[in-house]
């Protein structure tokens, strides 16, 4: 597996090209190089400020996701609630983007995790491969890679995304490419059976959203091909020979 860099990188593209424009045009206005540091750096607060506090809601909005009502898919709730007992952490909340394949994704910051599911991860998946993809989500949440994924929709895809893919690139150098196939094996340590891991990821796919929320979804960014990247054909030859 790869060392990633430092994750607090991921924070400071953003603020820093916000603050910069800010100041640079505060300077133009007023003449004053003290107005345009003082505007760099205020510019950069904030920006950093609203995309910190505003990632879970922006993720979710992008992802069109919703609460999942209280009757709703009593086997995944059966599932989340043994796996977080064994696991030993709390219950997420619960939302669905409605009908579509076998899908899942995680959002959130620190503790404050959500899953985000399709109709068909209940209705395609057997219980087996369910207990693995839910397994893999709580892993990725106790991990903390959650929070960072929640983070870089705000900080890095959404906003660098229209630049050719460029927040999808510097997502991808700072969390590792391997980054996927780690909480794949995460999960494993939760369930204790890799081919349920391999076939839940086999039979799961990505619904339409946009590609800044891509990388919140199991396999939701699983083309291979970049150098050193896992890709969902790599993901699932890893678990097969475990």
């Amino acid at each position: 597996m790869l060392e990633n860099p430092p994750i607090g990188l991921m924070l400071v593209p953003m603020p820093l090209t916000a603050g910069v424009i800010v100041g640079v045009l505060a300077g133009l206005v007023t003449g004053s190089w003290i107005v345009a540091i003082v505007g760099l750096v205020v510019a950069a607060l904030v920006a950093a400020a609203l995309a910190y506090f505003l990632a879970e809601k922006v993720a979710l909005r992008l992802l069109g996701a919703r609460p999942l009502l209280e009757g709703g898919s009593t086997m995944l709730r059966n599932q989340l609630e043994e796996l977080c007992a064994r696991a030993g952490m709390s219950e997420p909340d619960l939302y669905t983007v409605g009908p579509g394949a076998a899908a899942i994704a995680s959002v959130g910051r620190g503790a404050s995790n959500a899953l985000v599911v399709t109709d068909g991860l209940s209705d395609d998946l057997t219980v087996v491969e369910l207990e693995a993809a839910v397994a893999r989500e709580l892993a990725r949440g106790r991990s903390g890679a959650t929070t960072v994924d929640t983070l870089a929709v705000t900080f890095l895809t959404l906003p660098f995304g229209p630049l050719g893919g460029l927040g999808r690139s510097l997502l991808h150098w700072i969390r590792g490419g391997d980054h996927d196939a780690k909480t794949d094996l995460e999960g494993i340590e939760i369930t204790r059976y890799p081919p349920g891991m391999s076939a839940a990821l086999a039979k799961m796919s990505r619904p339409e959203s946009p590609a800044a929320v891509h990388h919140l979804w199991a396999v939701g960014d699983s083309a291979a091909g970049d150098i050193g990247r896992f890709g969902l054909a790599e993901r699932l030859e890893l678990l097969h020979e475990l």
